[in-house]
């Protein structure tokens, strides 16, 4: 973070009583792929499906039958949080074109 950023992070601090920042720059047609179909891995797709946090969601896990069951649950969600596509499966190709890999 260069010296500018950093100045104008503390005074906003001092003026509102809590660290601000800009947003990130919006990608239009941004993916995020999750690596695990777990516990976690659930967690953090379905975070960012509240979030709107990007366009595609990809999951992928080596179980085959456990991802697909969870693609299924985090698109029953997308029904009610906005337009977010939910992809996942067993094979390592979900995750191409990611712009984050968690």
């Amino acid at each position: 973070m260069e010296a500018q950023d950093r100045s104008a992070v503390r005074e906003s601090s001092r003026t509102h009583g809590a660290t601000t920042m800009e947003p990130m720059a919006v990608i239009e047609n941004s993916k995020v792929a999750i690596v695990g179909a777990g516990s976690v891995g659930t967690a953090i797709a379905y975070a960012c499906l509240i979030r709107r946090s990007a366009r595609t969601i990809a999951l992928y896990d080596v179980n085959e039958p456990k991802v697909d069951a969870e693609v299924l649950d985090l698109q029953h969600g997308a029904l009610y949080t906005g337009s977010s596509q939910i992809t996942g499966g067993a094979d390592p190709s979900v995750v191409a074109g990611a712009h984050v890999v968690v």
